[in-house]
């Protein structure tokens, strides 16, 4: 079953990193497995294992113990590919959909944002659950079908979004020649003489052009950045 979550990932649980250091959630260690259940013992020792080409987790979800394999999307890697995020997420959820379909024995979760890293950046993640006594053969031949198909991109959509970044791109140059003859005009006014009606008015161009500002570096800009002045390119 194929479940959607966005900024979180439902009922699911976190027993180890993807390096296999246990814990639950983050929220403490485990310092022994031991510690764990039955199942989470078993799952960890026969099948979690660092070296499946995408990533592994000791895993619960609603309930349901064993581990999770992981695909992870980011803005960096939708720039990467010129391609939006939010196409870069919709991808995402056509590769759930193909993964579910696949494997229609196991749980799919797609969670949109649901990992947030300490610099605030977030990704958005496709887990799929595999109970604790699942043939690690299986094991291998879905790890292996995810890598095959988890970062491939449609080539419409790189052409369709590279056409548009171009167009962007001359949005950016203009705004930025706009700022600039602004800039000028600035150093020509003198504030001293004003009116209070052109005070208003020069209050009014100052809050566009700083709405401008973060227009212009928003633009083909993975990451939300403000700075002043202008980002060197």
């Amino acid at each position: 079953m194929l479940y959607r979550f966005k900024n979180e990932l439902g009922a699911f649980v976190f027993w180890s990193n993807s390096c296999g250091d246990l814990h639950r959630n983050g929220d403490y260690d485990i310092k022994d497995v031991s510690e764990l259940s039955s199942n989470l013992q078993y799952a960890y020792k026969n099948l979690w294992r660092e070296t499946y080409p995408v990533y592994c987790y000791l895993a619960e979800f609603n309930t349901r113990e064993g581990i999770a394999l992981e695909l992870s999307y980011d803005r960096c890697y939708a720039s990467d590919c010129g391609i939006s995020y939010a196409e870069l997420i919709e991808i995402a959820h056509d590769k759930a959909v193909q993964l579910s379909r696949k494997y229609p024995d196991y749980d799919v979760i797609m969670g949109e944002d649901a990992i947030t890293w300490s610099d605030e950046s977030k990704d958005t993640v496709i887990y799929i659950i595999l109970p604790w006594d699942t043939d690690p053969k299986k094991v291998e031949e879905i790890a292996d079908f995810m890598d095959e198909i988890g970062y491939k991109i449609p080539e419409e959509k790189k052409d369709k979004y590279s056409k548009n970044q171009a167009l962007f791109e001359d949005y950016k140059k203009s705004i930025k020649t706009f700022m600039d003859d602004t800039i000028l005009l600035d150093a020509a006014l003198d504030e001293s003489t004003m009116t209070d009606e052109e005070k208003q008015l020069y209050e009014i161009i100052a809050q566009c052009r700083g709405k401008l500002v973060e227009v212009h570096n928003k633009i083909n800009d993975p990451i939300w950045v403000m700075p002043t002045p202008f980002k060197e390119d």
